[in-house]
């Protein structure tokens, strides 16, 4: 099976700007859209950001961002865990300064996933006790119906919001 191609610079910019775009819409609370479309600009994010595994970023838990223990004031750590290899992978991200905070495309890693938790945090108490200490959690929808259960994100529903995604800021063309 061949390896896919790596995105070209005027690709990666694209995305990169269709991404500060949702991001820019869901901080001023402009979004149009689902929990999993709002929570999948934050994974792309986050995995551009960290170069971190898909299957690793839909399994990690909402305690994976920590203070880094040499270099608390300016970074943390995100632990993730690689189930293939059961190993734990922990990155070290540089937090933002409080100017770089307030910019879109200067977002640093820690504080997109403090902003995902935020998002879900209403939904912990809801989820199911094996789902609580996630942090990708939205209820189940139907054509924007709430179906009431809690759960998190799963391939079909990353496929589904990625499909809207793309279709929204017309990436298809690329």
């Amino acid at each position: 099976m061949k390896s896919p191609t790596p995105y070209t610079k005027e690709e990666m910019q694209a995305l990169t700007g269709a991404l500060a775009e949702d991001l820019r819409a869901i901080r001023a609370g402009r979004f149009i859209g689902t929990q999993p479309d709002r929570l999948l600009v934050y994974y792309l994010l986050i995995a551009i950001r960290t170069g971190r595994n898909p299957a690793s970023l839909c399994e990690l838990k909402r305690d994976a961002v920590q203070p880094h223990p040499l270099k608390p004031e300016s970074h943390s750590l995100l632990t993730t865990y690689k189930r293939r290899g059961n190993t734990v992978a922990a990155l070290s991200v540089q937090k933002a300064s409080l100017v770089e905070e307030i910019s879109v495309l200067a977002a640093d890693t820690s504080s997109l996933i403090r902003d995902v938790l935020a998002l879900t945090d209403k939904l912990v108490a809801d989820a199911p006790t094996e789902l609580q200490n996630r942090p990708w959690l939205h209820k189940r929808s139907r054509r924007w119906v709430s179906l009431g259960a809690v759960t998190v994100f799963s391939k079909k529903v990353l496929y589904t919001s990625i499909d809207r995604f793309v279709t929204r800021h017309r990436l298809v063309a690329l």
